[in-house]
């Protein structure tokens, strides 16, 4: 006894489909699993050479402005709030 060849094409497509839905849900289930990632390290690290070489940048630029009678700004000191 033959199969219709639609019949045939039809059950391989399901069972693709089948494998599909199976591998996307144990993709969830290993995902749940493994819980949240962790939090990335590169961006504070990046952040804090920011602000490290703007601080230093702004300390080049005092100490390159022609100076004045007082001192204080001179020197570049900043009194920074908060």
């Amino acid at each position: 006894m033959m199969m219709n060849e639609y019949v045939a094409e039809k059950l391989r497509q399901l069972e693709e489909e089948r494998l599909t839905r199976a591998l996307t849900v144990r993709r969830e289930l290993i995902d749940e699993i493994d819980g949240p990632r962790a939090k990335p390290i590169i961006g504070p690290v990046v952040r804090a050479a920011g602000r490290t070489l703007r601080r230093a940048g702004e300390g080049l630029e005092g100490w390159a402005s022609p100076g004045s009678a007082d001192g204080e700004q001179r020197l570049h000191v900043e009194r920074r709030l908060g």
